[in-house]
């Protein structure tokens, strides 16, 4: 996204993984409400987690010891 891009942050479209779901609708509680249940977290977490190991690789790559 431009705008984070911007700020100089780390944006992960979370649509595409969600969009490609058999049922999107499914991974909340009901479709009327937009907080995940446990599969919606799970395919969240697997979508963040390239960004964020790779965050925290390089964080720690350039950690003074």
């Amino acid at each position: 996204d431009e705008f984070a891009e911007k700020k100089g942050v780390v944006f992960v479209d979370l649509a595409e993984p969600f969009s490609a779901e058999r049922d999107p609708v499914s991974d909340y509680g009901y479709p009327w409400d937009n907080h995940f249940i446990g599969s919606g977290h799970l395919l969240a977490a697997r979508a963040l987690y390239p960004s964020i190991a790779s965050a925290v690789e390089a964080r720690l790559a350039t950690a003074v010891h």
